[in-house]
């Protein structure tokens, strides 16, 4: 708990900040503190950028952060997989391509869950799928790219 109150009250801090246009206030090195030895260290990272990154570089513009790149995660315990980040998908459309292939069983305006053999899965309008019934990812990328597309 702690620990969770320092990190949340030094990025309120910066956020205050930047948006009160006092950027010359910034906090220009990575802080990291131990709350139970009450340690504290601060690394100047400045000599760590690089002109030709493009988080770091003269323009920054992450790039991780504005590509929608499709990301698949097996989920621990649960013999499933979620996959996240291709955008909003149109369940009303993807339940009649699904119709003649799965079976649906529950769609409603925010997700359209079916089942086919041997997996059930659930899309969500803002472009997550859930597999269930598989933890392998690379089974679970071609049943994705089977599926969705």
């Amino acid at each position: 708990g702690p620990a969770v109150q320092m990190v949340a009250s030094l990025q309120v801090t910066e956020a205050l900040k930047w948006l009160s246009g006092k950027t010359d206030a910034l906090r220009t090195r990575l802080l990291a503190f131990d709350v139970w030895s009450n340690t504290f260290q601060q690394i100047n990272v400045q000599s760590l950028k690089q002109t030709e990154c493009p988080s770091c570089g003269i323009e920054p513009s992450y790039p991780y952060l504005s590509n929608q790149t499709v990301r698949f995660t097996a989920l621990c315990g649960r013999d499933a997989v979620q996959i996240r980040g291709d955008g909003q998908r149109d369940l009303e459309q993807l339940k009649q391509r699904l119709q003649p292939v799965a079976s649906i069983s529950a769609h409603n305006p925010y997700l359209l869950a079916f089942t086919t053999d041997e997996h059930r899965m659930v899309a969500f309008r803002d472009g997550r799928v859930l597999i269930h019934g598989e933890a392998d990812l690379v089974k679970a990328k071609r049943l994705y790219h089977a599926y969705f597309g």
